[in-house]
């Protein structure tokens, strides 16, 4: 199976057709394709050099060019037919064989190779590698890189090209193990390795090997070396041994950071990669802040990475679709010559894909929208079903859900708020929405406790001091009223209301209603004229969000 190695002078003349092509009689013949795994891909179609193995670009190796004189005449060298080896050995038209499986490869990582005027792309490099020494695993590791192809009449996929490696090398390959789980991994005797099981392989063998312990640590981390490895730990020591890897660095930041800490591991995969669509995602998550001596914003953040998204090839859909959710619960912001609300961002985001919980929570709040696929979401309880179905164990979801049903359906809505507490035991509005079932009476056992509808009120502000709406309705409930260990009164209640939500008129009207003539709000006074104003004047919250932000409980990654 000859190949031309790079032979000094192509000689297009001497390419035959198919019916005048057949094996010559040889005593070495055992090294050649036949004509059939040849299948003969020669004639002028495309330009540039032939090969005899399908699809190929490069003619290899010309059997019975000349008669059947052909082999025998390359017989008369000795070593061509013999030994395919690391030694340069002639080719057939006068060439000779210059490089080894190992240079090709070497030429191939570097980008390819030229040779004479000739061409050879990467992906020619390994196939080349491969007519050298077709038992080398790296060649045919770099093969599988490169989406595989068919090599002398098989069709070999990128899994087929790691399981062959593997076989090749007896399994001691840590890089063909690990690109095998890139795969999906397969059973190999007895034995089903999916992915996580062969990433832990490749670090059984090479525990230095950066580019497995960022895969274990998307995977999930698993236990081995006597140790559970978790995501973090995976993430720091991939960065350990390769601080260029900006995904971990991204990744890592989403998780808490580890080590080095959120902020400072979503700058480091920024300084790494500027057009980081993820790392500026996270970044805006954590506040946003300085970064190459500029100062961002959130929503200054979440516009970049919506450009960085739209920008790859192909879209990144997913990425797309969380930027304009993101924008969404920052207040909105513009993006191209137009100023989004956070409805319409969530639109957007529906748009470029439906797979998001999030973006349908987020949709929920603003109050659903007929743009989304007709009128079937322009109600909050359709958007937070959806939602529910793609996060079908979020606190969050639960709740919100719970308050879209009919309030006459309460043994489902408690059912619902009992799970969002199940999940989140500090969810201040699964607590709002208990109590407002037990409006009625009744009690509501969880957790070995017993609670009333106002012992769910309290709980609700014991869990957030900032959720207003409990605070709005304990200012209803006669004195004295005591929350945790200190006793408040009503109109404390509406000066904590109003402080954490400004521009809810329920809290300034029940201000309007406790207050004597003036009033402190944080390090304002306010006068009754101009607390009834305030009344007035506040309208619904825009796009119903008011205060409802999720807690960072999505796997929004």
């Amino acid at each position: 199976f000859g190949s031309s190695f790079g032979r000094l002078k192509p000689t297009p003349t001497l390419r035959p057709t198919c019916d005048t092509v057949a094996p010559a009689p040889c005593p070495h013949s055992a090294m050649l394709p036949t004509h059939a795994e040849s299948q003969c891909l020669v004639g002028g179609a495309d330009s540039g050099p032939r090969s005899s193995w399908p699809g190929g670009r490069r003619l290899l190796m010309v059997v019975g060019v000349v008669g059947a004189c052909a082999c025998a005449a390359a017989a008369a060298t000795g070593a061509f037919y013999a030994h395919r080896g690391p030694v340069a050995t002639p080719d057939l038209d006068g060439g000779i064989a210059l490089f080894t499986a190992t240079e090709w490869i070497a030429r191939g990582d570097e980008g390819g190779t030229e040779i004479d005027g000739v061409t050879y792309s990467p992906k020619d490099c390994y196939r080349e590698a491969i007519a050298a020494e077709p038992d080398n695993g790296k060649a045919w590791i770099r093969w599988g890189m490169k989406g595989g192809g068919v090599i002398l009449g098989i069709t070999y996929d990128a899994k087929a090209c790691y399981r062959k490696a593997l076989v090749l090398t007896e399994y001691t390959d840590p890089e063909a193990w690990m690109y095998f789980g890139d795969e999906g991994g397969d059973r190999i005797g007895e034995v089903m390795y999916d992915k996580v099981a062969c990433y832990t392989k490749a670090l059984v063998i090479d525990v230095n090997m950066a580019a497995a312990w960022q895969r274990l640590g998307f995977a999930g981390g698993n236990h081995f070396d006597g140790k559970m490895h978790s995501p973090v730990d995976c993430f720091e020591r991939a960065l350990d041994l390769d601080p260029g890897l900006a995904d971990s660095w991204a990744e890592l930041g989403r998780l808490g950071g580890g080590k080095w800490g959120a902020k400072s591991c979503f700058v480091r995969a920024l300084e790494l990669n500027k057009q980081g669509g993820w790392a500026w995602l996270g970044f805006g998550r954590i506040g946003g802040g300085e970064f190459d001596q500029i100062e961002f914003t959130p929503a200054q953040c979440f516009v970049k990475a919506l450009h960085a998204f739209k920008e790859e090839e192909p879209e990144d859909a997913k990425g797309v679709c969380n930027a304009w959710t993101e924008i969404g619960f920052a207040g909105g912001a513009s993006y191209g010559d137009k100023l989004y609300t956070p409805k319409q961002a969530f639109v957007e985001g529906l748009k470029a894909s439906k797979d998001v919980a999030l973006t349908w929570y987020g949709m929920g709040l603003a109050g659903g929208s007929p743009e989304i696929d007709g009128d079937n979401f322009d109600t909050p309880k359709e958007c937070f079903a959806m939602a529910k179905q793609l996060a079908p164990e979020n606190p969050e979801v639960d709740a919100e859900l719970g308050w879209a049903l009919d309030p006459a359906d309460n043994p489902e809505r408690l059912n619902l708020f009992e799970s969002a507490l199940k999940g989140h035991a500090k969810l201040a509005r699964a607590w709002h929405g208990v109590a407002d079932v037990l409006k009625g009476g009744g009690t509501f056992d969880f957790q070995g406790h017993s609670y009333t509808s106002l012992d769910c009120y309290k709980q609700a502000v014991l869990s957030d001091p900032n959720y207003w709406q409990a605070w709005v309705e304990l200012s209803k409930v006669p004195p004295p009223l005591t929350v945790g260990t200190e006793t408040v009164t009503a109109l404390q209640c509406c000066i904590n209301a109003v402080e954490a939500q400004p521009d809810a008129a329920d809290a300034w009207c029940e201000l309007a209603l406790h207050m004597e003539s003036t009033v402190t709000v944080g390090t304002e006074t306010y006068d009754a004229a101009e607390v009834q104003n305030k009344c007035a004047a506040q309208g619904p919250l825009v796009d119903g969000l008011g205060p409802f932000r999720y807690d960072g409980l999505f796997n929004w990654w």
